[in-house]
């Protein structure tokens, strides 16, 4: 049997209520100190949605941890389980590239070919 790709909402969410749960928070709590709707949290938690810079930078605050702290699960051999569409070097936006450490942002060079 073929184990099933860790998904990096899952991953985020499971360790968000891990963060949550240890600190004896309730959802309500958490929201309420990090400035998001009770909803959020709980998206967040169940990987409905995936959490922003802004919400990770709020709930690092509200649970008194840091974002590296948040984003901790995210070793190097997990990234490389995970099914994620890959950055080339022509795409366009602001992305980050997961298969290098967590600050390095990738962003379009402007003017340049």
């Amino acid at each position: 049997m073929r184990a099933r790709t860790p998904q990096p909402n899952t991953v985020f969410g499971e360790h968000l209520r891990s963060l949550r749960k240890q600190r004896k928070l309730t959802q309500e709590q958490i929201a309420e100190a990090a400035d998001l709707g009770v909803n959020i949290v709980g998206r967040l938690e169940r990987a409905v949605i995936a959490p922003g810079l802004v919400t990770l930078l709020k709930l690092s605050v509200a649970l008194g941890v840091t974002v590296h702290d948040l984003l901790d699960p995210f070793t190097p051999e997990l990234v490389a389980q995970m099914k994620l569409g890959a950055m080339s070097p022509g795409s366009r936006g602001v992305g980050v590239d997961l298969t290098r450490p967590i600050w390095t942002l990738r962003t379009p060079r402007v003017g340049r070919r």
